[in-house]
């Protein structure tokens, strides 16, 4: 029998599913309309009655979880359900301890109550850890090294999705020789970016001198107006305007300096730093 209902004279009731009986705080009998029978008419009880078996054929049985059934012995506190009852979107499916039997289906699909949920994250994290042992103990392949897994020279031993798939597997499943190669291979990434990061910072700093920097209206003018407001002696502002005014004109032809900037420079320029 999938699902039995029970209704007491006194309107207390029941509900089995596969011959488990539902716990009080489940949540299909707060749709369920139980009434006292003793104070009813014949047509109220059997309206009712009507009523609580539609509304329990608005819920379908928990599906459980079906997949990785080769690692339901390492769950030897659920339950395997081999669907003895005849349920129609599963053949055989683990169940936890706790589960609601009986859920609401979702935009017209069955689920899993939240019990089996978490069966099912703890499922797939066995899984995602049994994957990481087995890469790391399988072999290289045989020749991949010389000729290459493509026929090409100077691949790897390993596959590349093998590779990548490797690379993606979090580090508290890897052991320190895997660690120890996967920060290496980290730090040959940081010193490539890090030499591209350089080789672009020249090619900017090579076009900003022979071009300058063309600054849009609207951005001088703000910078000029935080020069105005800003308490800066004289020369820090002619020294920070004409910065400004240099990084305006489009060649290093147009820029014409002011003449205190002109003798605060040329020193610099003739003596060295030393003897300043």
């Amino acid at each position: 029998m999938q699902r039995c209902l029970f209704s007491s004279a006194g309107g207390r009731g029941n509900l089995a599913v596969h011959m488990k009986t539902l716990p009080e705080g489940h949540g299909v009998f707060q749709h369920l309309p139980f009434i006292n029978r003793l104070h009813s008419t014949e047509e109220e009880v059997t309206n009712a009655a009507v009523d609580a078996v539609v509304r329990v054929e608005q819920y379908s049985v928990c599906s459980g979880q079906q997949n990785y059934e080769d690692l339901w012995p390492r769950f030897p506190y659920c339950t395997v359900d081999a669907n003895l009852f005849g349920e129609q979107h599963y053949n055989r499916t683990l169940r936890a301890p706790t589960c609601h039997l009986l859920v609401a289906p979702v935009g017209g699909v069955v689920s899993s109550c939240p019990p089996c949920k978490t069966l099912g994250s703890a499922l797939r994290k066995a899984h995602s850890r049994r994957l990481a042992a087995q890469n790391r103990q399988q072999p290289p392949i045989e020749g991949a090294a010389e000729v290459g897994v493509a026929g090409a020279p100077g691949n790897s031993a390993v596959p590349k999705s093998e590779e990548e798939r490797r690379k993606c597997v979090p580090n508290k499943h890897l052991d320190r020789e895997a660690l120890l190669e996967k920060l290496k291979d980290l730090k040959a990434k940081c010193k490539k970016y890090a030499r591209s990061a350089e080789h672009h910072q020249k090619r900017v700093e090579a076009l900003v001198s022979k071009r300058g920097i063309v600054l849009e209206g609207g951005v001088s003018a703000d910078l000029m107006a935080i020069l105005d407001k800003a308490d800066l002696s004289p020369l820090q502002k002619l020294t920070i305007t004409e910065q400004v005014k240099s990084g305006t004109v489009k060649g290093s032809k147009g820029m014409r300096w002011h003449p205190h900037m002109i003798r605060f420079a040329l020193p610099r320029i003739w003596f060295p730093t030393v003897a300043q």
